[in-house]
């Protein structure tokens, strides 16, 4: 063999001994660099952890992050659980009186703003509810509600501060719901608003509720801000949907209930405590005397009560609403004094187009759009309603030239629900007068067209 082949030889055999050595260096070192299987497990567990850690604290964060929302039941600020919230609204009523065949020295015809309500409500710690509503209609600056109500359970709550006293039903329906323009006759009898304490609460879901408490004791259609005698009022009202949780759906909508107060007034000159009684146009029919004399005006003295019993049907478009009130009032003029006994009655009906009817607010399924199709719903509507003086006022404690024995109105109504925040109102109401003129004579009738263009949210 030549020396190059030995050296081939010798050279083939190195790398076959040489190369096992390589290989098994080579899987020493790999094994030695790749991570076990129990420090993959670790690594991922590690992992996990610290993505479980990010998740708690964004849900913390959010937890304290407050929600603001903006829509058609107003402005909302609350907090993630809904604990704490406050909630801006307003209602604006930009409203028209045109009277016919009002005679020489008639009420003037005229556009007004009706109603000008910013409402500030709000929830505190869940339990603690409150509402703020100031009107500056006609130019007046006039507080309305301010309390607070502190709900227990569903069952128990308390109510304070100022607010409708529960005693007639249509005052009680909120203004931005109202079926007419103007509320009917019985409402005269029934006070706005007054201040006192209010234990109220809820049975299985509204089928029963009731409302038991005292009041300072406003006179009837009155709005004050505190009391001017040391008289207090109790007031109570039961109120039942019977057939709400049952499966007889045609009776879901069912109301009826009783309502009353009953407590003391006694007046003075600066402030005699009693009504004057208005129509719908706002034109005063009925009023005490009041001639600022011993002699010739006429004082609440005694017992005021009053008891309404009521109810409403509601059943997908139909709507049924039908209410009394007797109000009794004490009274005094010089030395005569008597017990007056006042009543009032009413029965409205309405349809709805295009919405189920309801006592509180009337959703449009199709809100007007162009792009939809949608035309609102569209409400008609019938009310008879009658004022009734007991006739033992006259001619004593109320001037029959001046103050009408009795007030008979009907009206007939239409609403255009564009959605749920706009409407358009067109009523004519007419009342007829027994007594209230001139040497015995009946008071001019009084026709009158009512319009509203209505914005609430």
């Amino acid at each position: 063999m030549k020396y190059y082949q030995y050296w081939f030889v010798i050279t083939a055999l190195h790398f076959l001994f040489l190369f096992p050595n390589i290989s098994q260096s080579q899987e020493i070192k790999s094994t030695e660099n790749t991570p076990s299987l129990q420090q993959r497990f670790d690594d991922l567990e590690q992992r996990q952890k610290v993505l479980e850690e990010k998740l708690v604290q964004k849900e913390a964060e959010e937890k304290e992050r407050a929600k603001v929302s903006v829509g058609a039941d107003g402005f909302l600020l609350s907090s993630h659980d809904g604990n704490y919230q406050l909630r801006i609204r307003g209602l604006i009523q930009a409203d028209g009186r045109f009277f016919i065949d009002k005679g020489d020295g008639g009420p003037d015809n005229t556009f007004l703003m009706r109603r000008v309500r910013p409402f500030i409500e709000g929830t505190i710690a869940k339990r603690f509810k409150f509402r703020i509503m100031p009107d500056f209609a006609n130019g007046n600056a006039q507080l309305f509600d301010a309390w607070i109500d502190s709900e227990v359970i569903p069952e128990f709550a308390i109510l304070l501060g100022k607010f409708k006293p529960q005693v007639g039903l249509e005052r009680l329906e909120s203004a931005e719901n109202l079926h007419f323009i103007e509320r009917g006759l019985p409402t005269q009898l029934v006070p706005n608003r007054d201040l006192g304490a209010v234990v109220h609460g809820s049975i299985h879901e509204d089928v029963l509720t009731y409302h038991l408490g005292i009041i300072n004791g406003a006179p009837d259609a009155a709005n004050p801000d505190f009391d001017l005698e040391d008289g207090k009022e109790f007031v109570g009202r039961v109120f039942s949907h019977p057939f709400k949780k049952t499966s007889i759906e045609p009776l879901q909508g069912l109301g009826i209930g009783v309502a009353g107060t009953i407590g003391t007034s006694d007046g003075d000159l600066n402030n005699p405590q009693l009504p004057a009684y208005r129509t719908s146009g706002n034109q005063t029919f009925f009023r005490y005397r009041n001639d600022g004399a011993d002699t010739g005006t006429t004082l609440s003295q005694g017992t005021r009560f009053r008891v309404s019993p009521q109810g409403y049907y509601y059943y997908k478009g139909f709507g049924l609403l039908g209410e009394y009130v007797l109000s009794t009032q004490g009274v005094a003029l010089g030395a005569d004094s008597a017990e007056l006994f006042n009543q009032a009655w009413q029965i409205a009906s309405t349809y709805v187009i295009g919405a189920d009817n309801s006592y509180g607010k009337i959703k449009p399924r199709k809100p007007l759009g162009w792009k939809k199709g949608g035309t609102g719903a569209f409400e008609f509507g019938f009310r008879y309603n009658e004022l009734k003086i007991d006739s033992d006022a006259f001619p004593i404690f109320a001037n029959p030239d001046q103050s009408a024995r009795k007030a008979k109105a009907w009206a007939v109504g239409f609403n255009w629900l564009i959605n749920q925040n706009l409407k358009f109102a067109l009523n004519f109401e007419q009342t007829r007068f027994d007594g209230g003129g001139a040497n015995g004579t009946d008071r001019r009738t009084e026709n009158v067209i009512l319009n509203r263009y209505q914005i609430s949210f």
